[in-house]
Protein backbone atom coordinates (compact mmCIF):
# COMPACT_ATOMS: atom_id res chain seq x y z
CA UNK A 1 0.00 0.00 0.00
CA UNK A 2 1.34 3.43 -0.95
CA UNK A 3 0.63 6.52 1.12
CA UNK A 4 0.77 10.08 -0.08
CA UNK A 5 0.84 13.02 2.32
CA UNK A 6 0.34 16.67 1.55
CA UNK A 7 1.11 19.32 4.13
CA UNK A 8 -1.71 21.87 4.11
CA UNK A 9 -1.38 24.94 6.30
CA UNK A 10 -4.46 26.96 7.16
CA UNK A 11 -5.12 29.87 9.45
CA UNK A 12 -8.55 29.76 10.98
CA UNK A 13 -10.25 30.81 14.18
CA UNK A 14 -10.72 27.25 15.41
CA UNK A 15 -9.74 23.68 14.65
CA UNK A 16 -13.23 23.04 13.30
CA UNK A 17 -13.01 26.05 10.96
CA UNK A 18 -9.59 24.87 9.76
CA UNK A 19 -10.85 21.35 9.09
CA UNK A 20 -13.84 22.75 7.20
CA UNK A 21 -11.51 24.95 5.09
CA UNK A 22 -9.28 21.98 4.20
CA UNK A 23 -12.16 19.66 3.33
CA UNK A 24 -13.88 22.34 1.24
CA UNK A 25 -10.77 23.31 -0.73
CA UNK A 26 -9.32 19.78 -1.08
CA UNK A 27 -12.23 17.51 -2.01
CA UNK A 28 -10.10 14.34 -2.13
CA UNK A 29 -9.00 14.66 1.52
CA UNK A 30 -10.75 12.13 3.75
CA UNK A 31 -8.14 11.70 6.51
CA UNK A 32 -6.43 14.37 8.62
CA UNK A 33 -3.48 13.96 10.99
CA UNK A 34 -4.27 15.71 14.27
CA UNK A 35 -1.78 16.84 16.91
CA UNK A 36 -3.84 15.98 20.00
CA UNK A 37 -2.31 14.11 22.92
CA UNK A 38 -3.85 12.15 25.79
CA UNK A 39 -3.19 15.04 28.17
CA UNK A 40 -5.51 17.27 26.08
CA UNK A 41 -9.11 17.64 27.28
CA UNK A 42 -11.34 14.79 26.12
CA UNK A 43 -8.46 12.70 24.73
CA UNK A 44 -7.66 10.37 27.67
CA UNK A 45 -9.52 7.36 26.27
CA UNK A 46 -9.07 8.11 22.56
CA UNK A 47 -7.80 5.63 20.00
CA UNK A 48 -5.17 6.39 17.35
CA UNK A 49 -7.81 6.77 14.67
CA UNK A 50 -11.50 7.53 14.69
CA UNK A 51 -14.28 9.10 12.68
CA UNK A 52 -15.02 12.76 13.32
CA UNK A 53 -17.78 13.66 15.75
CA UNK A 54 -19.46 16.60 17.53
CA UNK A 55 -20.80 18.27 14.39
CA UNK A 56 -17.53 18.15 12.44
CA UNK A 57 -17.66 17.31 8.73
CA UNK A 58 -17.09 13.58 8.04
CA UNK A 59 -13.42 12.56 7.92
CA UNK A 60 -11.05 10.12 9.61
CA UNK A 61 -8.83 11.54 12.35
CA UNK A 62 -5.38 10.07 12.94
CA UNK A 63 -3.58 10.95 16.20
CA UNK A 64 0.09 10.00 15.71
CA UNK A 65 1.22 12.02 18.76
CA UNK A 66 -1.39 10.65 21.15
CA UNK A 67 1.11 9.10 23.57
CA UNK A 68 4.00 11.53 23.09
CA UNK A 69 5.16 13.61 26.06
CA UNK A 70 6.49 17.20 26.00
CA UNK A 71 10.08 16.05 25.76
CA UNK A 72 9.35 13.88 22.72
CA UNK A 73 7.45 16.71 21.01
CA UNK A 74 10.23 19.27 21.50
CA UNK A 75 12.99 16.81 20.57
CA UNK A 76 11.20 16.07 17.31
CA UNK A 77 10.69 19.77 16.57
CA UNK A 78 14.34 20.66 17.20
CA UNK A 79 15.84 17.58 15.51
CA UNK A 80 13.83 18.30 12.37
CA UNK A 81 14.22 22.10 12.43
CA UNK A 82 10.45 22.59 12.34
CA UNK A 83 8.86 26.01 12.56
CA UNK A 84 6.65 26.75 15.56
CA UNK A 85 4.89 29.83 16.97
CA UNK A 86 7.22 32.27 18.73
CA UNK A 87 4.91 32.40 21.76
CA UNK A 88 6.50 29.12 22.86
CA UNK A 89 9.76 31.05 23.38
CA UNK A 90 7.99 33.34 25.86
CA UNK A 91 6.48 31.01 28.47
CA UNK A 92 3.40 29.86 26.60
CA UNK A 93 3.08 26.07 26.63
CA UNK A 94 -0.42 25.70 25.20
CA UNK A 95 -1.84 28.11 22.65
CA UNK A 96 -5.56 28.58 22.18
CA UNK A 97 -7.41 31.82 21.62
CA UNK A 98 -6.28 35.30 22.65
CA UNK A 99 -8.75 35.24 25.53
CA UNK A 100 -7.81 31.84 27.00
CA UNK A 101 -4.03 31.71 26.46
CA UNK A 102 -1.71 32.92 29.22
CA UNK A 103 1.91 32.42 30.19
CA UNK A 104 2.22 29.11 32.02
CA UNK A 105 2.97 29.92 35.70
CA UNK A 106 5.17 26.78 35.87
CA UNK A 107 7.54 28.52 33.41
CA UNK A 108 8.06 31.58 35.61
CA UNK A 109 11.09 31.42 37.90
CA UNK A 110 11.70 34.66 39.75
CA UNK A 111 12.16 37.37 37.11
CA UNK A 112 12.74 34.85 34.31
CA UNK A 113 10.17 33.38 31.94
CA UNK A 114 11.34 30.06 30.49
CA UNK A 115 10.47 28.74 27.02
CA UNK A 116 7.86 25.98 26.69
CA UNK A 117 10.44 23.24 26.09
CA UNK A 118 11.73 23.75 29.65
CA UNK A 119 8.44 22.48 31.11
CA UNK A 120 9.17 19.28 33.01
CA UNK A 121 5.63 18.06 33.74
CA UNK A 122 3.26 16.91 31.02
CA UNK A 123 0.34 17.53 33.34
CA UNK A 124 1.34 21.22 33.57
CA UNK A 125 1.25 21.75 29.81
CA UNK A 126 -2.15 23.47 29.83
CA UNK A 127 -1.70 25.52 33.02
CA UNK A 128 -1.50 28.63 30.83
CA UNK A 129 -5.01 28.06 29.45
CA UNK A 130 -8.22 29.17 31.07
Amino acid sequence: MMFSFNYIEVQAGSIRAGVEMVLESHKSVDTILMGCRRTDPGMASSSYNSKSDNGYPRFTRIFPLLDWNNSMIWSFIFENSLKFPTLYHSGYSSIGTKSNTKINPKLITGDTILPAWELTSDESDRFGRS
